[in-house]
């Protein structure tokens, strides 16, 4: 039980030490979800056209300085009232 009780804690420190840096082109469909969250904006980062970029509920998105998104395709964010897009 004990060893069990080890794995979870360290499958939870794991989890929440992922991040995901963006910046540049985002040239294909693609989804931000809750386990690479959060999404670390280190740059400006572009939604091509005909392109959608998927935001999934309790993703968090953090600019790191005066970066702009600048959405050309569609932005779709499933947010819900009990888990939000911060």
């Amino acid at each position: 039980m004990k060893n069990l009780f080890f794995l979870i804690a360290l499958i939870l420190s794991v989890k929440s030490m992922s991040q995901t840096n963006v910046s540049g082109v985002i040239n294909t469909n693609s989804t931000w979800s809750l386990n690479d969250s959060p999404y670390n904006i280190t740059g400006d980062v572009l939604i091509n056209d005909n392109v959608s970029l998927t935001i999934d509920p309790g993703v968090i998105v953090n600019f790191t300085d005066d970066y702009k998104l600048l959405v050309k395709g569609n932005v779709l964010a499933n947010a819900t009232l009990i888990d939000s897009i911060q």
